[in-house]
């Protein structure tokens, strides 16, 4: 199989040859097929996020029986640049402080996993850069990061002029570094997964349009136009698909929109001016990402959500310029917009709309150590050799959710 973009996720180089950002399936599996009339699993996984095939792959291997449904074009996440980063973000302040995503050994055990699997993703551990604005919240983060030092995290304070040094760029006044984080390529990391999951029995099929939701004696039972599945346990792994199957979940997340891009591989000098030391960089509050990818590319994403996802005049190319001003306008190869749903506050959230189904939403911005590791303890938890320890929040529809709705949600 030839590596590229899966068709309607190419872009072109001035020459008119396909680019392929990140090394991705160049088409969706041949054995793809539409789920039966009548379909019985322990675990039903409905998505193929990071998280979802993590969940997949660690239910099977302790002796579930999983079905994962999925869409019709599998291994495609375009750039997807949030789930790139590995690293432990810390939200615990950020209104939910029972949240305990202090989790210091996830990017290293979401490492150890590549090497032991074999899967060639790309892994580069050169640490993250959390980079903050303003004194008030320098203040904050000095006093977040001696906490989580003491908690065990290897990560260290930054000031405004570590923070140019390390990056290039300007405007932030400080943040942490976090020695132990990196970079992978999702896509490589995503077939990686979806591979062992074949390995392990994992039966994957078409998704089709689930029409509704019943709790059933021992487990639960949905329903579609041909048939029905029944399940144990069931995952909904990605949350753009939750309207129709749980409308009170969409009802408590906002519109959101990922903006992604890519440019130019970079002039020596700027390879050696924008992150020179081979870290990549997140803006805590505006959830900025930005890293050079592969060929010397930098890669950039920002997601906007509720009101901003539609109101936001300032592009991402703005912002980049803005952070690096020695980057050229002009120097854009590629660009994606995706839709998604998002909790209001940025925080990821594991939702319980009912006794033995869960919902994720917000993992997209988590990186991809922490969906991995969730995904893992999800499993543990199905197959009841561990325990889940994380809170599961309430449906709380979020206020002028009408008024947030974007045209492309309906």
């Amino acid at each position: 199989m030839e590596s590229g973009f899966p068709s309607g996720n190419t872009s072109k180089h001035s020459n008119g040859e396909d680019w392929p950002v990140w090394k991705a399936l160049a088409e969706p599996d041949p054995g793809l097929t539409v789920a039966p009339e009548r379909l019985f699993a322990d675990l039903l996984v409905i998505g193929e996020s990071l998280a979802g095939l993590s969940a997949a792959l660690h239910a099977a291997r302790l002796g579930l029986d999983v079905v994962l449904l999925e869409t019709a074009a599998p291994g495609a996440p375009a750039l997807a640049i949030p789930d790139a980063f590995v690293h432990s973000p810390h939200w615990p302040e950020r209104g939910h402080g029972e949240l305990n995503l202090v989790q210091p050994d996830a990017p290293g055990e979401l490492f150890a996993f590549l090497a032991r699997e074999d899967i060639e993703a790309a892994p580069r551990r050169g640490g993250v850069i959390h980079a903050v604005s303003g004194q008030e919240q320098l203040a904050v983060t000095g006093e977040q990061v001696r906490r989580w030092r003491a908690a065990g995290a290897n990560i260290r304070l930054l000031n405004d002029a570590d923070i140019v040094f390390l990056t290039g760029a300007w405007g932030w006044t400080g943040g942490w570094l976090e020695e132990d984080g990196g970079t992978l390529d999702p896509v490589s990391l995503q077939a990686g997964l979806r591979h062992l999951c074949h390995q392990a029995g994992v039966r994957f099929h078409l998704l089709p349009v689930l029409s509704a939701l019943e709790s059933r004696e021992g487990g639960l039972q949905a329903s579609h136009a041909a048939g029905r599945i029944d399940a144990a346990f069931m995952l909904l792994a990605d949350s753009r698909l939750s309207p129709a199957l749980v409308p009170e979940l969409a009802k408590s997340l906002v519109p959101a929109r990922l903006d992604e891009l890519a440019s130019l591989p970079l002039s020596r000098e700027l390879q050696g001016e924008i992150l020179p030391f081979g870290h990549a960089a997140v803006d805590e509050i505006g959830a900025f990402h930005f890293l050079k990818g592969p060929g010397g590319h930098l890669m950039a994403s920002a997601l906007y959500r509720g009101r901003r996802a539609r109101q936001q005049k300032t592009s991402l190319e703005q912002r980049l310029y803005a952070a690096s001003p020695l980057l050229k306008t002009g120097d854009i190869l590629y660009r994606r917009v995706s839709r998604l749903l998002a909790t209001a506050d940025g925080v990821p959230r594991l939702y319980q709309p009912r006794e033995r189904f869960f919902a994720l939403a917000g993992w997209e911005e988590a990186g991809a150590a922490l969906s991995f590791k969730l995904g893992r303890r999800l499993a543990e938890a199905f197959a009841g050799t561990g325990n889940l320890d994380l809170p599961v929040d309430l449906l709380r529809p979020v206020s002028l959710w009408r008024r947030w709705r974007l045209p492309w949600f309906g």
